[in-house]
């Protein structure tokens, strides 16, 4: 069913792809599509039984990364890198987001050309504005991304004016960044605090998180919750182990560690491990421990797994899983598995490496991403 976009941008804009069509007709054709991959597949799991869980149709990203144009800041036109569309709200982002963005677009307004980076000629400073909000705690968060390579002196005056801005700005905490002018990213290593603190707070329920302004959290927390509620209610036993692999800050190791005698939890990223240790601490999980590592190293902890009674949180990027993380899954045989996915293409190939060994019990779908395409899935997987 079409429905008049709220957005006076869409169709040009690349952030939202389906605003045209009303939310009940989103949630069917996502669940139709999903479906039509697994049947396609021979993964045999029928329409009905595929629950979808969803909110907030609009307001609820708690992360945006806004690029810098002559006009304020924006998103990149579809289908052209080099062009931004320009707006003063986001119907997508959470309303923190939309406030702050209106702040950073009526202090640009002074900037100069030669003040922001030209996405063709590589030239200029002022790249992104990354503002980022708690959900639930409405803490705040901005990171200024400037071009390392930018002219010295024209840097040096662009600081300055991030410096005044943040003297006047409601966000809690203000950074700013350097990346090459031949990358496009909006995170760094090299970050410098001009206000408050590197870290965001968010709460979930009565859980303290802390994750990293330049680190990953999952953009939807109040289907994050949904989806912690799903899995709480389906893990019906206690076990020796739990894993979770690709734990980020922490977040499903915590939730679930009273499930298990022993909770395990690991990633490769500084920034998680830094956030997962102190989430461990101020929630005060002491039957967790978190270790630093590469999924290519997984191996290593085969000693440590095997022999138990175990279970899996698996919730890796949209690559899916590495043959390694097979091969360990394969190894150490957990009781069960829940394989939470973005990415229901990568899910399905990766669970026809597995389907001699484990077999879908439930499959359930979160609408992480309202007004596009995507869908995030969990798979609870029981050995067979």
């Amino acid at each position: 069913m079409k429905v008049t976009p709220l957005c006076d941008v869409f169709g040009r804009c690349g952030g939202c792809t389906y605003q045209d069509i009303d939310y009940s007709a989103q949630i069917v054709i996502k669940k139709n599509n999903v479906f039509e991959l697994l049947n396609r597949a021979g993964i045999p799991i029928s329409k009905d039984s595929i629950q979808i869980f969803y909110k907030n149709e609009f307001y609820y990203r708690n992360r945006m990364d806004f690029i810098f144009s002559e006009k304020g800041c924006g998103l990149r036109e579809k289908g052209k890198f080099y062009k931004i569309v320009n707006f003063d709200r986001c119907y997508i982002a959470a309303e923190k987001i939309n406030q702050l963005l209106k702040e950073v677009n009526y202090w640009s307004k002074d900037l100069i050309s030669e003040d922001i980076f030209d996405i063709k000629k590589k030239r200029g400073v002022l790249r992104y504005c990354v503002i980022r909000t708690g959900i639930f705690t409405g803490d705040t968060l901005i990171t200024f991304i400037l071009n390392k390579d930018a002219d010295t002196e024209k840097t040096k005056a662009i600081i300055e004016k991030i410096k005044e801005f943040s003297d006047k700005t409601t966000a809690a905490n203000v950074l700013y960044g350097f990346v090459r002018c031949n990358t496009d990213v909006s995170i760094t290593d090299e970050f410098f605090i001009l206000k408050g603190s590197e870290f965001i707070r968010e709460k979930l329920l009565d859980v303290d998180f802390f994750y990293h302004s330049q680190g990953f959290f999952q953009n939807n927390p109040a289907l994050i919750l949904d989806m912690v509620f799903y899995i709480k209610d389906r893990v019906k036993n206690h076990y020796d182990l739990l894993i979770d692999m690709f734990c980020g800050v922490g977040t499903f190791g915590i939730f679930l560690s009273g499930f298990a005698k022993d909770v395990l939890i690991f990633d490769n990223n500084k920034y998680a491990e830094l956030c997962a240790l102190k989430n461990i601490e101020i929630n005060k999980k002491p039957s967790i421990e978190f270790k630093r590592m590469d999924i290519l190293d997984v191996e290593k902890l085969l000693p440590v797994v095997k022999g138990k009674k175990s279970i899996f949180i698996i919730d890796p990027p949209r690559a899916g899983l590495h043959k390694k993380a097979i091969n360990f899954i394969l190894s150490t045989l957990p009781e069960k598995i829940f394989y939470i996915s973005c990415n229901p293409v990568k899910f399905i190939e990766d669970f026809k490496s597995l389907d001699k060994k484990y077999k879908i019990i439930n499959f359930a779908l979160f609408d992480m991403f309202p007004q596009t395409p995507h869908i995030e899935s969990v798979a609870e997987m029981e050995r067979k």
